[in-house]
């Protein structure tokens, strides 16, 4: 751990844990409007935890300018990658090649029109 950290590590992994967690609600839940409304808070969330780790862990703030722009690519990414979310039976699908989105349903093989943000 860095000396000056301003949490114990443990907690910031709980808190890491439990936002992880919570991310399998997208794979396992069915409700579309409310995965639809949620997909584009937690992409947001997920990088304003990951810079509040960095701070809480005690990183000088000449990392953080250089951790920034990355965290913010990443997180532009991740809401523009290929997840979608199948009208027909609310699942989630995602494609595995970079930069293309999905088509069809992995699940009941319906054609894939709207993003999911």
């Amino acid at each position: 751990m860095i000396d000056g950290a301003l949490l114990p590590f443990w907690l910031i992994a709980l808190l890491w844990v439990g936002y992880g967690t919570l991310g399998f609600y997208f794979l396992f839940s069915r409700n579309l409007a409310r995965k639809r409304r949620l997909l584009r808070p937690y992409v947001l969330g997920s990088g304003v935890l990951f810079l509040a780790v960095l701070i809480a862990m005690g990183f000088p703030p000449l990392m953080l300018l250089v951790a920034l722009p990355f965290v913010v690519l990443v997180t532009f990414l991740n809401l523009r990658r290929g997840l979608r979310f199948c009208e027909q039976c609310g699942s989630t699908v995602w494609s595995i090649v970079p930069f293309m989105k999905p088509r069809h349903c992995s699940h009941c093989g319906a054609p894939l029109t709207t993003p999911a943000a």
